[in-house]
């Protein structure tokens, strides 16, 4: 899929959970810029210390993610 991102036009938000910290987070976090950074409207962002079950561990930060991705404003994931 990485290799199409180039042409998704429309808008994308990418939400990361990264349990890991550390180099570990950067490498994580790289891979995941490298395959979603092609599409030129996505957005990626981070949970830092978040798995997979970001509904469950941060709804309300989620919800806020999603809201601001909507209305067009920075999009802030958790540090």
């Amino acid at each position: 899929i990485s290799s199409e991102m180039g042409s998704v036009t429309t808008p994308l938000l990418a939400v990361v959970g990264q349990p890991v910290r550390g180099q570990d987070a950067k490498v994580v976090a790289d891979m995941w810029q490298a395959a979603y950074g092609k599409a030129p409207k996505a957005t990626v962002v981070f949970f830092e210390g978040n798995g997979e079950f970001i509904t469950e561990e941060s709804p309300a930060g989620l919800d806020r993610a999603i809201d601001q991705f909507l209305t067009g404003k920075p999009v802030e994931g958790r540090k």
